[in-house]
């Protein structure tokens, strides 16, 4: 989900274990030369997604690295298929008021429904996603609390067979 915190744990988890950060949202910018925000406004999700399947398929291969998708990247059963095959999957939660109270609707982030509210997006999309996630998860982390992310980052290497 978006503000659970996977760019900023994905970079500490990284960086504690000498491997590459890749954020799959970034990479698809750089790639195309072009804000996320732009590619959905001009050809629309539907064309988002497909750049994102093919940086999955690109990125999926990598050996070493840590790996940070967008919110949407597992709703693609072959993009879940190909990331899991070469790593594990970690996902981050966070309670819907956390994730409200991290983010907002910005320029940067483009909305992913029709809802008017943040909290009736983030709700909706939880609704939709939240079996797909839970699904493809090797392992879950609460991210909701105010610790510092170094903190959790080490509370997660411990869970993980790294």
């Amino acid at each position: 989900m978006r503000g659970s915190g996977k760019t900023a744990i994905g970079q500490m988890i990284a960086k504690k274990l000498r491997r590459d950060f890749i954020d799959l949202d970034v990479y698809i910018e750089r790639t195309v030369n072009k804000k996320i925000i732009k590619i959905v406004e001009e050809k629309g999700w539907n064309h988002f997604r497909e750049l994102e399947e093919q940086a999955v398929d690109n990125l999926s291969k990598t050996k070493n690295a840590v790996i940070s998708t967008g919110g949407g990247t597992f709703i693609n059963p072959a993009n879940a298929k190909k990331l899991k095959k070469n790593g594990l999957v970690l996902l981050l939660t966070a309670d819907l008021k956390t994730l409200e109270k991290r983010i907002n609707f910005s320029r940067k982030r483009p909305p992913l429904t029709s809802q008017k509210s943040l909290k009736k997006e983030l709700e909706q999309i939880w609704k939709e996603r939240k079996k797909t996630y839970l699904k493809n998860a090797d392992f879950v982390y609460d991210n909701s609390s105010d610790k510092d992310p170094e903190e959790k980052a080490e509370e997660i290497l411990e869970m993980l067979p790294v």
